[in-house]
């Protein structure tokens, strides 16, 4: 027993002896590339950006001015300035961000210098198409951006690195590590060392920017001329720019922590060695027999045998050893018995859940038939299509009977949609729709129904939204329901809200705010249960059934999205339904498709 208990201690050490370094560098990569990949993911951001705003930019210069502001957001961006050349180099016109060049020309020198960036412009005319880094007519670092347009004219921005050298200041860790960001061919464009950014010094002989210019990420192992030492490094790829990002670190720092982490194994397992000899010493001959009963038994339930149970235990056993098996024994008992009981409900649950679903389908589609000739019947005779019928209240009568059953076939429609979910078979029809074509029918009829109580349904689209793939009658749907509710929950004269936003995680969010009252605690959840009647008579007493929300809910789910109460308070019920980003499609997909 002494034996046993030493042993794990010392292999731990030999162990850690070992694998320390190891154990270190295993560490450092998972953190290394993580940190080089958040800050391709935040370039990737601001290239885009920088994208948008500099094309809308070079698309207005042929216009009798910039659009408002253009100035200060090309400023913010760090873009020094947007000018429209012809073929030779003349300049045709131009917009500032900040320290323009003064002179009405462009640079000559600068122009030959983009030839080939010109070119690439060219082959894709209305782009925008990224240089690597070059010197400005000032001699500055600098990263061109250029569109074609008609006319052989070419729109030329200069982008300064002030961004990109910020974002890596701010990746600093351990003694010397840092981040270095290069352009494709390896030149650097920020980098802990002034002096390398200043004359944009080349690091393409170096493997692992080798291995970024032939667009690859991962964690590699180099020899730094300027360091003299050896480095790790996380690498990844900046994606639409090929701009490279590694997060080194010396190989030294990574050898001292791993030479500290083995004196301080080594230091517990001393500790643990003297230890474990004094306890061994004094409990392995009182514990260990009783205690291998326990672990036969243990052993014998893992491998399947249930039934199996600790029996008599050595004369002489401590009592906590006789309690812990009595207990353990009482346990298995009691969970045997529970195990045969679950079974057993579960089996009747099941089958109870078959029976509904089975009796909802059925139920479903013999109120269908009759339902669709009382509809049939009571709108020919509201159309008065064979003349009319001579005392108004016959009317009013059919317009009763047709409302009824017009509720009676929403309420058979809901079963059956609960009914078709349950078992699997809701096939959802999609196709790409525009979110504003989406909500105007919607806002419609949920205005039509809020009239009688003079609520006022508001409504905001944000003006960037993309548009949806999705089944357009089932969303239609959803919606209808949510501000159904929050016209029911609002008292007479209120506002009901309907904002669509474009959240940061490119997912699109519809949330309905209403002005009735705070839910109950608890209230929250029932509220989403299928057949629940709120208290408040939204459900109860007003034609609700309790389907909407809970349907709701499950339609949203087989999207993949989400319905979920936001907020309750004084001021009123928040109700959001948030599609997930893959259901988003770029509105110019959507008009290039048409």
């Amino acid at each position: 027993m002494l034996f046993v208990s030493i042993l794990p201690v010392v292999v731990l050490s030999v162990w850690a002896q070992h694998s320390a370094m190891n154990g270190e560098i295993e560490t450092v990569k998972e953190k290394h590339l993580l940190l080089a990949q958040n800050l391709t993911q935040s370039l990737g951001r601001y290239v885009k950006d920088v994208r948008l705003v500099f094309a809308l930019a070079a698309q207005n210069l042929d216009f009798s001015g910039p659009p408002a502001g253009i100035e200060k957001t090309l400023r913010g961006l760090r873009v020094r300035s947007v000018r429209e050349v012809d073929r030779s180099g003349r300049l045709v016109r131009s917009i500032c961000g900040f320290n323009c060049s003064r002179g009405d020309g462009f640079s000559a020198a600068v122009f030959r210098t983009l030839t080939k960036a010109r070119a690439r412009a060219k082959a894709v005319p209305g782009r925008v198409v990224l240089s690597n880094i070059f010197r400005n007519a000032q001699g500055e670092p600098t990263v061109f951006l250029l569109m074609a347009k008609p006319g052989e004219r070419v729109v030329i921005g200069e982008l300064a690195t002030d961004h990109m050298i910020s974002l890596q200041h701010l990746i600093s860790f351990g003694g010397r590590g840092h981040a270095v960001i290069v352009d494709r061919v390896g030149r650097v464009i920020a980098h802990p060392y002034p002096s390398f950014v200043a004359e944009m010094k080349s690091l393409s002989a170096l493997n692992i920017v080798q291995e970024m210019m032939r667009g690859k990420s991962g964690v590699g192992i180099f020899y730094s001329p300027h360091s003299k030492e050896k480095m790790i490094a996380g690498f990844a790829v900046v994606p639409g720019v090929g701009w490279g990002v590694m997060v080194p670190q010396p190989y030294a720092e990574l050898e001292a922590k791993a030479r500290a982490l083995r004196w301080a194994v080594y230091a517990i397992a001393a500790l643990g060695v003297l230890m474990s000899i004094a306890i061994s010493w004094g409990m392995s001959g009182l514990l260990s027999r009783p205690l291998r009963a326990v672990v036969r038994t243990t052993d014998r339930i893992a491998r399947g045998a249930l039934s199996s149970r600790v029996e008599a235990l050595p004369r002489f056993s401590p009592r906590e050893v006789i309690r812990l098996a009595a207990s353990f024994n009482h346990m298995m008992d009691e969970i045997h018995a529970n195990t045969i009981k679950l079974a057993a409900l579960t089996k009747k649950a099941n089958a109870a859940n078959r029976a509904k679903s089975n009796f909802l389908a059925g139920v479903s589609h013999e109120l269908r038939t009759p339902l669709n000739a009382i509809l049939g019947f009571s709108d020919a005779i509201r159309n008065q299509i064979f003349g009319p019928m001579g005392n108004p209240r016959y009317v009013d009568y059919v317009e009763n009977i047709h409302g009824s059953g017009a509720h009676l076939l929403s309420l058979v429609d809901d079963l059956m949609d609960i009914s078709c979910l349950e078992i699997g078979q809701l096939k959802l029809e999609e196709r790409t729709v525009l979110i504003p074509d989406l909500v105007r029918p919607t806002l419609e009829h949920a205005r039509a129904a809020a009239a009688d109580k003079e609520i006022r349904i508001e409504t905001a689209i944000a003006p960037d939204i993309p548009a949806l793939h999705c089944d357009e009658r089932r969303v239609r749907q959803i919606l209808t329901v949510l501000l159904a509710h929050g016209v029911l929950r609002s008292p007479e004269g209120g506002t009901v809200r309907l904002n669509v936003m474009f959240d940061q995680g490119d997912r699109v969010r519809f949330s309905v705010a209403d002005e009735g009252r705070e839910l109950h605690p608890g209230e929250a959840d029932s509220l989403l249960l299928p057949f629940y009647l709120a208290d408040n008579g939204v459900a109860r007493g007003q034609g609700g059934t309790g389907l909407g929300l809970s349907l709701s809910k499950a339609l949203m789910e087989s999207h993949g999205g989400t319905l979920r109460i936001a907020s309750s308070t004084a001021a009123g019920l928040v109700v959001e339904i948030i599609f997930p980003a893959q259901r988003t499609v770029d509105i110019a997909e959507v008009e290039t498709g048409a």
